[in-house]
């Protein structure tokens, strides 16, 4: 008799052998089940309420794209809270409707649609020039509120080279550099160079443009410590452009460089000094030698300084920073100078100070 192994393959009764998963799908699967087993129990935890299976359907329009819509129970809060919503809001039109609606007003709308009235021409300024001429007398430019806001005519200060005696100190150190200022203009063009000079260091700013009726015009500026950058003024395009190939800055009709800002200044408040009582303020766009700033410039009064040049009556303007870490500045013009600036005080927001003092007016 023969007996078979239980366990050989001969004796093993047939099954029916299912394709195995592979191990990537089951992982999919199981990582889908964990998504769903979340999705359930955060639900859950909001709502309150059991969530019901959803039914997607495809759209035939949308191609390939699914949507799914979600189902809320009767009894739920959201299910009840959208059906009062739903009422009130039928409710709102029907009232709407029952309303009777007033009246279209047309003759607004003809007299907004109808050209406005030509306005009559500017009257006759006192110098003799029309309200859009460029010369503007002084009495228009301190408003009621004592800011000055348009360009008036100037008087520049006649051809001078100021010597200062110069106090630097930074750092904790304090150096006495050699400095000046240099002006000269005949009457149309102008040239203007302000300049420091120690045995460590060097630096100077120059302006040059025309005199116009309604002040100094800039051409370039120019500002040199080791190598010089400088700004093009292009007033046709109306537009400055920056070796330092920075974007550029339109051009206003106020629009100034760092150093001739000092001297239109002067010559403005030279043309017209009642006009620029204390408290009075000046804005002029500034142009370095990268950027452009908005200088404001206050009168803070008179006063009589002892200079390393001798005693002179003065008008204290004031600048505060023109930017966020910038400098502020204290500028003294003096009357018997055609109102050129006899000292200039600028102050770093880290301390460091520059302390220029007239000694003495040279021919340049």
């Amino acid at each position: 008799m023969t007996t078979l192994n239980p366990l050989s393959p001969a004796s093993a009764m047939p099954v029916v052998s299912t394709p195995a998963i592979p191990r990537s799908r089951r992982v999919l699967l199981r990582r889908a089940a964990w998504a769903l087993a979340v999705v359930l129990l955060a639900h859950s935890a909001l709502l309150h309420t059991p969530l019901q299976w959803l039914q997607p359907w495809a759209d035939s329009t949308a191609g390939n794209a699914v949507q799914v819509q979600f189902i809320i129970p009767e009894d739920s809060p959201q299910k009840i809270a959208a059906e009062q919503h739903q009422q009130a809001a039928a409710a709102t039109k029907t009232i709407a409707k029952s309303t009777p609606t007033a009246p279209r007003n047309t003759s607004a709308e003809n007299v907004s649609s109808q050209p406005p009235a030509p306005q009559p021409p500017s009257p006759p300024q006192p110098d003799g020039s029309s309200g859009s001429g460029a010369a503007i007398s002084a009495a228009a430019l301190a408003t009621a509120s004592g800011v000055a806001t348009a360009a008036p005519p100037v008087a520049p200060a006649a051809n001078a080279k100021l010597v200062f005696d110069v106090a630097v100190q930074a750092k904790g150190l304090t150096l006495n550099p050699s400095g000046e200022l240099l002006w000269q203009h005949d009457a149309t063009t102008y040239n203007a160079r302000l300049s420091l000079s120690h045995l460590f260091f060097s630096r100077s700013q120059t302006s040059r443009g025309k005199l116009t009726g309604n002040g100094l015009q800039p051409v370039r500026f120019g500002d040199k410590v080791k190598s010089e950058v400088a700004a093009h003024f292009d007033w046709d395009a109306g537009k400055v452009t920056f070796s330092a190939n920075t974007p550029d800055v339109a051009l206003t009709p106020s629009t100034q460089d760092q150093l001739s800002a000092l001297l239109q200044l002067g010559a403005q408040i030279a043309a017209a000094p009642p006009q620029y009582p204390t408290g009075t303020v000046v804005r002029m766009a500034a142009i370095g030698p990268r950027s452009e700033e908005q200088w404001e410039f206050v009168l803070a009064g008179t006063e009589t300084l002892k200079l390393p040049g001798g005693e002179l009556a003065t008008v204290k303007v004031t600048r505060a920073p023109a930017v966020q870490y910038g400098n502020r500045a204290e500028i003294w013009l003096a009357p018997a100078l055609g109102y050129l600036p006899v000292r200039i005080r600028l102050i770093e927001s880290n301390g460091d100070i520059a302390d220029m003092q007239w000694k003495e007016t040279q021919q340049p």
